[in-house]
């Protein structure tokens, strides 16, 4: 539902994912936009004090999850059999959000990213659910951008 009431919610089930500049494939779920940095303790020589002070430390790399209905397209699977071979290919792309009219609302830009785990869809023959697979990227750097 497009933002009726002035609130600036949208729903999240309207979104599509790029790679290098191009709509990479129809996914159904997305986690792991996360940006974390480590805190530090720090008691600057002073052994009286019973607190220190935190200070942020390193920024975390994260993991971005995405998993959709198996298509025919090879795109990622050749990329992650490339990792597998030891070829580092680092592709940056965008997770965007968008209102009920397919307009841009939110975009979340991922940078050096590398694929570290790739799942194929569990195949049953009494099933007749939709096969999903499942691709694990870590990513060196996260941004959010409104429009």
């Amino acid at each position: 539902m497009a933002d009726r009431s002035g609130s600036g919610l949208y729903p999240n089930f309207n979104f599509s994912v790029e790679f290098e500049g191009g709509i990479i494939g129809g996914f159904s779920e997305v986690s792991g936009l996360t940006a974390e940095v480590t805190a530090s303790d720090y008691r600057g020589g002073n052994p009286v004090l019973e607190v220190g002070s935190r200070h942020p430390g390193v920024k975390k790399g994260f993991t971005i999850t995405l998993r959709r209905g198996l298509t025919r397209s090879k795109k990622l699977l050749d990329w992650c059999q490339a990792a597998l071979k030891g070829e580092k290919k680092l592709v940056s792309g965008s997770i965007i959000l968008l209102d009920e009219a397919r307009h841009e609302k939110l975009r979340w830009r991922f940078s050096n990213a590398v694929p570290v785990k790739y799942q194929g869809p569990d195949l049953k023959a009494t099933g007749n659910e939709v096969r999903i697979e499942t691709l694990e990227l870590t990513c060196e750097g996260l941004s959010l951008d409104r429009k």
